[in-house]
């Protein structure tokens, strides 16, 4: 199928992405006096998304209102959590990410900036975590998702929420936090004929494969989040392309002409945003109308 086959080559690229850590590790292991070294990689906890994949409606606004908050003048209004139609609704409330994203982090790569990773559900169990690694370092990302409605057509957003916590619980204690945000393309899906496109919405189909998609770019995100958490510059520390040098068109409101490239693949880029800074934001290339 041909989007199992673009999946497959994103994670390649993701693996390709993250070859400067391997070797640096496969490296470490090989000389015998860097590997006497204590491990300094973090332990990554990941907190699995709770409940059902909901919809997320935006309040109707004037035209005033509109131009407002597109010129960052005001705080975008608080968008409306729903369920999802009923003819879009599987027996996979969460439309299996917390199953794909289980599945993209344990991969055996050597790569993995993290020396250990723990996948758990719900918040206590984060907690009771938390509580036996006092003085260790951890990365804590606490995945979330919804499906945005945009007029006739609804987006897959998908989120992390990661916090770097070095010496945990000690007095040298220090945290930094890092947001990641997947927006996969938007689909064509009238809120006011649900059964038109109920189709894309079956398991197995459209909105299932986006999801996929979704948590192996989730993954790849993390991976760099916590390599580049301390990283002198930043997030965007080494990166030279910018927003207004892509040959491809992105939508994406917040994001401005010298905004700095993390990344591209085909399809795919990942941008630093600085009106939200220390946060990574993917977002879906089109083809440009010129």
């Amino acid at each position: 199928m041909r989007t199992r086959g673009a999946i497959a080559n994103m994670f390649l690229a993701g693996a390709a992405l993250c070859c400067p850590w391997s070797h640096s590790f496969a490296q470490s292991s090989a000389d015998p006096v860097t590997a006497l070294a204590p491990d300094e990689r973090p332990t990554l906890i990941v907190q699995l998304p709770a409940g059902p994949l909901m919809l997320a409606r935006q309040p109707g606004l004037s035209a005033t209102q509109r131009l407002a908050f597109s010129l960052g003048l005001r705080a975008g209004p608080r968008q409306v959590l729903e369920p999802l139609p009923q003819r879009w609704r599987t027996d996979q409330p969460d439309r299996g990410l917390a199953q794909e994203l289980s599945t993209a982090l344990d991969r055996p790569q050597a790569n993995w900036p993290w020396r250990e990773l723990r996948v758990l559900a719900g918040s206590d169990a984060v907690e009771r975590e938390l509580a036996r690694r006092a003085g260790e370092d951890v990365a804590i990302a606490r995945v979330g998702s919804e499906l945005q409605q945009i007029g006739i057509r609804v987006q897959l957003l998908a989120r992390a929420e990661v916090t770097i916590v070095r010496a945990l619980g000690r007095p040298r204690e220090a945290r930094s936090h890092i947001l990641l945000r997947h927006l996969a393309a938007p689909l064509t899906a009238d809120l006011a004929h649900a059964q038109r496109a109920a189709a894309q919405f079956r398991a197995g189909g459209v909105l299932d494969q986006v999801v996929r998609a979704a948590a192996l770019d989730l993954s790849r995100l993390l991976a760099v989040a916590v390599e580049r958490a301390d990283a002198p510059g930043g997030l965007a520390a080494g990166s030279g392309r910018r927003f207004k040098d892509l040959p491809r068109a992105a939508s994406c409101n917040e994001c401005r002409p010298d905004d700095v490239v993390l990344h591209e693949e085909s399809g795919r880029i990942w941008i630093a945003p600085a009106r939200s800074p220390n946060t990574i934001l993917s977002l879906p290339l089109f083809r440009s109308a010129s």
